[in-house]
């Protein structure tokens, strides 16, 4: 914080005997710093003026992106920078929402499976405070269940099979 005149550093005697209008001295704001994150001044600047503020890559703004220079030569709330996780990694047959540049920590997205294929793990992952996913599901093709043949039928009988499942057909005795 420092100080400034506002209005003239220059008072003059009047002809009436009088002193021109005294300037007053107002606080200023310093240049605000805040961990991994930039502000948009250099310089000192005056109460009502404001300052814009951004995050170093893999970090998320928390708060407003502005901050306004008070009388008293402070800021109103300063954001601040937290790590944050990027998207998660691509799974096969599968979308996600919402999409976003970064992920607080603690948000989540949640995975659905493509038709054909069948969600194996959890549906929804979460970012962790060690910038790290927690497991992603997998998507895996099924099959829907085979044709029957004419006097025969097959086990096991099942909605849907997995890649490499096997069904075993025998014929019915008539």
């Amino acid at each position: 914080m420092g100080r400034v005149v506002l209005g003239s550093a220059v008072r003059t005697c009047l002809s009436n005997g009088q002193w021109s209008a005294p300037p007053t001295c107002i606080n200023t704001c310093s240049p605000p710093s805040i961990p991994f994150g930039s502000s948009s001044i250099s310089d000192d600047i005056n109460p009502g003026q404001s300052a814009s503020f951004s995050c170093n890559s893999g970090y998320i703004l928390v708060g407003s992106s502005t901050a306004t220079c008070q009388a008293d030569g402070s800021f109103s709330a300063l954001p601040t920078c937290e790590p944050a996780c990027s998207p998660p990694t691509p799974v096969l047959n599968a979308t996600y929402t919402p999409i976003q540049p970064l992920y607080r920590v603690n948000s989540t997205v949640s995975f659905t499976c493509s038709a054909g294929t069948q969600l194996t793990g959890n549906a929804v992952i979460t970012c962790q405070a060690n910038i790290t996913w927690t497991a992603p599901p997998r998507c895996l093709r099924i099959c829907e269940p085979p044709s029957a043949i004419m006097f025969g039928s097959f086990a096991p009988q099942n909605s849907s099979y997995n890649v490499n499942a096997t069904v075993t057909y025998s014929c019915v005795m008539g």
